[in-house]
């Protein structure tokens, strides 16, 4: 039970009647963990609490302050799948709790103890939370304390999620620091959070803390053992841990070598972030080779030698003391040379920077002095080393560096290879780290005395310490401001601007390059044109005050994003431009991006490049920054590139057939090849370029290949696409699925859209319906809709594990996502397909989500429906009619006018049915038939309303040929499309509407007690669907063969009859084999003596037994 302390902690928060505490689940020095449900929701959460023992305590405050707040930030910059959700947070001078999402499951170490995964198992769970945390280091975030119990595995999803970010280091931000004391946990701690003087802490910090987890993970040991004193002293000494196969043999050595390179004792040595430890611990997965290497023995000896600080003084006093010995031996003249040599080194080595003729100089004093074979030469030739690299260390410390910086790096450097490889190989990975990080080439703010150039002073004024543009015309045409200077790709263009709110005009931000034009702009949904501006009102949401940020490449690509937000420009709002050589992003506030990906790599800078702004003068710049990141060289691919994207696509195949069999760039050249084909309108020549990069070794352009294969295959109906689909990876990059244009999305999906329609039949093909959501998936459709199609179709083919996660996954991402009708349609259809197939009694999942939509939509009145009719079935099953009658009565208050009629039909269906359960059948007649209107007026025919329409037909013994025609035949081809749909259609109608007894079964099925009990269950959803589609067709079949071939059958004749029907409505529901076709075949026979006749004949696709009872029916039917 929790304390009346926690109890008055969340009362001082207002949270206790949010929430109730259920079980401590954690706790540590400095705080409490508990599981807790949000009363509200029925949400199960996580409280963190400060230990009500350290109330007040600054220190254990701070560190949850810096939680919550990184955690926030996190979430604000959209979460990530392996970092643990935050939902709340509260601080105050006493107290502090964090609300996050409960992760049922274990940490770590346990979680791989006791599901005894292997290594491979293993290896990708730190590559999940790898790359989680490269993510997070992109915003400038380091962990600090990453280790197996800050690493919980879910229970539910099988996934890591990082949590415990008490410690976190935020980039520009004020992050705990403690005098004297390390941060962290000594086994996974990096050097540098030992000893801040040799290093920062950076995202490399956090690489180590992952190498020594997945180290501890292979071999039941941390790296370096002992206690925290040894830890320190192992790691001044830069001891190394034991290679990790050592202790486990079964450790592969590119592994070994992957650990060993996270665990290097210098942050620059390690991998740069967890994306590049992710992308190696991924190529080591797929049996790629790997980036990591070990380091030479002779490095690790040098570095060794160089912490000590006797050595270098006892050299000191070395040449102090010879050369005080060969000046007072003027007879020897050997020795005044000697010194004379010396003298030369020293003064060559007190110059400014070290140039091609310095170091020249002073090499050739080193080898001269070697012919006297003095003793110090190896020691100061060490020294002249040492000297190289700090001054190119001391370099790339500089704020920025220029072109002829870089060239004198790699000058030096070449000239250092050959003398200290091992150097020379740590700088050169700090020059391409250097090379390729941003730098700040221009920056504008308050008070812009100095517009850099940028701006002509003339064009601009300031007021109010922000920036206007001067110009001649109405606001609503913009001034095109245009800057060249420092122009390049990468390249990132960031403005801060304030903006009277009811006063705005749209500001786009422009940037051309190499006959590429990307434009990004902000703008109000009533600025759009005609056509956008009444598609964008098709949402609800879409006020004519709210947002639309748009991003078009060139003038056929033309991307947006609705921002709900009417009060954006409330605060001073943040646009920025990011291109990259292969996408560029556009982002408002860091909170809304559209990106787009190039199919073609841009290249660097160009004299044609600029950037432009239009500028409203009523809109006020706060801060402009132009940021750069140094780009290589153009490579022969990029000049390939090049020629592509400016449509030269003959010139570009000719560059990349150069490049077909260059093992590293061989994939990528064949597939933009058949890119170049493509776009000239040779698809037939694209084809066979993309299935050899299908047959080739795993890479993004293989996938890219595969990706292309199965769209062709869908789009022309060759019957290739299963093989194509299976082979795609899911889920594929969004950058990936961005080469295919909207209307090949559209026709793909529309493919595959139908198959989800099949739950009203007796058998569903699993694997059609598992390829037909991994369709949906890859092609990025939102989950609400993906579930809405096919969660059902999973429970009819037995995967009900899969339609429970695709309901939970779907409307958990809604709630935050949903925009448009058709996902609110989506939904609709979720809660009430999955009200069917669960009871909200005994599932608290469904239950909880039923509540959180009826309060998320409160003036829906479908969704109050569907809430209303589930507590209504609930009710009635628990045999209290009254309760449920109530609540029907209530939901047909709900404007029934504006509600979906699907649903309206089953409120019908269900109140009849509870005017029945009340005797009053006359009452019951009148509910069916007011559902049957109401069920004629529905266009879009889902299988769970066709089979509405179904029941009510049969209670209300409403069939005929025209209904039958209708209804039927949509039932048994709705899943199909095009020819196969016409051949479905017209197979059911030779063999259920030539022969009136049909609609005579039809009309009396549900009039017995069986069928009167099985109408109750229906509109009860006693039963699942899948049962209850299975029930009707043996009440359907049993009454068909006995009303027709005994009409005065006896108790022997009735009970063989029903065994037979179990086993074939069985074979129809189970036998992969048995097609609906062979019903059709064997009905069809019922009426022809001479179709009977030779029904057989052929082998029948049932099991032996069940052919002679069928050819048993057939018999009496004829007798």
């Amino acid at each position: 039970m929790p304390s009346p302390l926690l109890s008055d902690i969340l009362h001082s928060f207002g949270w206790d009647q949010r929430f109730e505490l259920l079980e401590k689940i954690g706790a540590g020095a400095m705080g409490q963990v508990w599981r807790a449900r949000e009363i509200g929701t029925h949400r199960i959460v996580a409280l963190k609490f400060l230990d009500p023992s350290r109330s007040g305590d600054e220190q254990s405050l701070a560190r949850l302050e810096i939680e919550g707040q990184t955690l926030m930030r996190l979430r604000e910059a959209g979460g990530h799948d392996h970092v643990v959700p935050i939902l709340d947070f509260q601080v105050t001078q006493e107290h502090a709790c964090l609300v996050t999402e409960f992760i049922p499951g274990l940490n770590l170490r346990k979680w791989c103890s006791s599901h005894r995964l292997g290594l491979r198992e293993r290896v990708g769970l730190i590559a999940h939370v790898a790359r989680a945390s490269g993510w997070f280091q992109g915003l400038g975030i380091v962990h600090r304390d990453l280790k197996p119990a800050n690493i919980l595995v879910s229970a539910v999803t099988h996934q890591p999620v990082i949590v415990d970010f008490s410690i976190a280091k935020v980039e520009d931000n004020l992050t705990l620091t403690l005098t004297n004391e390390a941060l962290g946990t000594a086994p996974y701690m990096a050097p540098e959070q030992f000893d801040r003087r040799r290093a920062p802490v950076s995202p490399a910090t956090d690489v180590y803390a992952l190498g020594a987890t997945l180290y501890e993970l292979l071999t039941q040991v941390p790296p370096h053992p002992g206690e925290f004193t040894v830890i320190i002293q192992r790691h001044a000494e830069e001891i190394r841990p034991a290679p990790p196969s050592a202790l486990n043999p079964d450790i592969p050595r590119d592994l070994e070598c992957i650990i060993l390179k996270a665990l290097s004792h210098r942050p620059a040595d390690r991998y740069a972030d967890g994306t590049a430890l992710a992308e190696d611990l991924d190529r080591f997965l797929a049996g790629e080779p790997v980036k990591a290497r070990p380091l030479p023995f002779v490095t690790r000896l040098v570095r060794r030698a160089r912490r000590k600080p006797a050595l270098t003084a006892a050299l000191a006093a070395c040449v102090a003391l010879g050369a005080f010995i060969l000046w007072n031996l003027p007879r020897q003249k050997a020795q005044r040379e000697r010194f004379s040599l010396q003298t030369r080194l020293t003064t060559a080595m007190q110059h400014g920077e070290w140039n091609s003729s310095t170091l020249a100089e002073a090499e050739a004093t080193l080898d001269a002095l070697t012919n006297y074979n003095d003793p110090l030469v190896v020691q100061v030739r060490q020294r002249f080393h040492d000297d190289v690299v700090h001054d190119m260390e001391s370099r790339l410390q500089q704020n920025h560096l220029r072109e002829e910086d870089y060239t004198w790096l790699r000058t030096l450097n070449t000239w250092l290879q050959p003398r200290a490889p091992l150097h020379a190989s740590r700088l050169q990975s700090l020059i391409t780290e250097r090379e390729g990080r941003w730098e700040t080439r221009v920056q504008l703010r308050a008070p812009f005395s100095d517009l850099q150039g940028l701006i002509p002073r003339s064009d601009v004024q300031v007021t109010g310490g922000l920036l206007y543009p001067v110009y001649n015309g109405p606001p609503e045409v913009p001034a095109p401001i245009t800057f060249t200077d420092s122009v390049s790709v990468p390249s990132e263009v960031i403005f801060t601007f304030q903006v009277d709110a009811h006063d705005y005009h749209p500001t786009t931000i422009v940037f051309y390059h190499q006959g590429t034009r990307v434009a990004a702009g902000l703008y109000r949904v009533r600025h759009l044109s005609t056509t956008m501006r009444g598609q964008m009102l098709k949402d609800a949401s879409a006020d004519l005050e709210s947002f639309v940020l748009t991003l078009k490449l060139n003038q056929d690509d033309n991307r947006t994003l609705h921002i709900p937000d009417v009060h954006l420009l409330d605060q001073p709002f943040r646009m920025s431009v990011r291109l990259e050589r292969e996408w560029v992003e556009a982002r408002v506030n860091e909170r809304h991006s559209l990106r787009a990906d190039f199919v073609f790599t841009q290249s660097g800078a160009q004299a044609t490049n600029y950037w432009r702004l239009s500028w409203p003068k009523n809109l006020g710049l706060k801060e402009l920054t132009l940021r750069t990141r140094r780009a290589d060289a153009i490579s022969p691919l990029e000049e390939a590139d090049l020629a592509a994207m400016q449509g030269s696509y003959a010139e570009a195949i000719r560059h990349y057939e150069r490049l077909r069999g260059d093992p590293q760039f061989g994939a990528e050249a064949r597939y933009k090849t058949a890119e170049c084909l493509l776009l000239q309108g040779e698809s037939a020549e694209a084809l066979p370029l993309w299935k050899s990069l299908a047959t080739g070794p795993s890479s993004q352009w293989r996938d890219r290949g595969l990706l292309r294969l199965w769209t062709h295959s869908v789009i022309s109906k060759s019957g290739d696409a299963p093989r194509y689909l299976a082979l795609l990876p899911d889920p594929l990059p969004a950058s990936m699925i961005g080469q295919i244009s909207q209307v090949q999305v559209d026709v793909v999906s529309q493919a595959y859209a139908q198959v989800g329609m099949s739950s009203a039949l007796p058998r569903v093909d699993p694997l059609m319906i598992t390829e037909a959501t991994k369709a949906f998936r890859l092609l990025r459709q939102p989950p609400v809709q993906i579930a809405s199609r096919f969660a059902l179709a999973h429970h009819s083919a037995g995967l009900d594990r899969e339609s429970h996660s695709l309901y939970r996954d779907g409307l958990d991402d809604a709630l935050q996502t949903v925009r448009t009708p058709d996902d609110i349609r989506a939904v609709t259809n979720c809660l009430d397909q999955w009200c069917r197939i669960h009871h909200s009694e005994s599932n608290e999942s469904l239950a909880s989500r039923l509540n959180q939509w009826k309060k998320k939509r409160p003036d829906d009145p479908t969704v109050q429906a569907i809430w209303h009719m589930e507590q209504a079935r609930r009710a009635a099953r628990g045999r209290n009619l009254r309760g449920a009658i109530t609540l029907i009565q209530e939901a047909r208050q709900l404007r029934p006018e504006e509600m979906d009629n699907r649903i309206h039909t089953s409120l019908w269906l269900l109140q009849g049915m509870l005017y029945r359960l009340q005797n009053t059948e006359d009452r019951a007649l009148s509910a069916w038939q007011k559902a049957n209107s109401i069920a004629e007026t529905v266009t879009m025919k889902s299988p769970l309303h066709l089979m509405d329409r179904v029941i009510l037909s049969s209670l209300t013994q409403a069939w005929d040929l025209r209904m039958a025609g209708d209804l039927l035949t949509t039932l048994a081809g709705r899943h199909l499309i095009g020819e196969e749909q016409t051949e479905a259609k017209a197979a059911f109608n030779a063999t259920f509407l030539t022969d009136p007894a049909w609609l005579t079964t039809f009309n009396n099925v549900l009039q017995g007690e069986e069928g009167l009990q099985f109408a109750e269950d229906y509109a009860l959803c006693r039963q699942p669907p899948r049962e209850l589609v299975w029930h009707f067709y043996r009440l359907l079949l049993e009454h068909h063969f006995l009303s027709t071939a005994f009409p005065k059958a006896t108790p022997d004749q009735t009970n063989r009859v029903r065994q037979i029907v179990d086993a074939l409505v069985t074979e129809m529901a189970m036998n992969p084999r048995g097609e609906i076709s062979h019903l059709y075949a064997y009905l069809r026979a019922w009426n022809d003596p001479s179709a009977a006749k030779v029904l057989f004949d052929t082998t029948y696709p049932y099991s032996p037994a069940l052919v002679e009872d069928m050819k048993w029916l057939l018999q009496q039917r004829f007798e």
